[in-house]
């Protein structure tokens, strides 16, 4: 991505920056169009995209139980 940037014409000195924000929407789409509704289901998604989280409020303290992020770990690698 850093050199399509910078064939591109991309300032040096926002090329990190743009590369990086890139980079994470492209990641972001693959888990949400295609990672989740193999995981969580097609109704599930389209419920949380469609009427937003009820039970996640990520203003308050964005955290995730670490007994969570170690299951979502093992089945990611699974």
């Amino acid at each position: 991505m850093v050199d399509r940037l910078r064939d591109r014409g991309t300032a040096d000195d926002r090329v990190f920056d743009e590369a990086h924000r890139i980079v994470r929407w492209h990641y972001e789409w693959v888990v949400v169009n295609e990672f989740l509704p193999i995981s969580a289901g097609d109704e599930v998604v389209a419920d949380v995209l469609n009427n937003g989280r009820r039970f996640y409020d990520p203003r308050e303290n964005p955290a995730i139980p670490v007994e969570f992020s170690d299951a979502a770990y093992r089945f990611g690698h699974s």
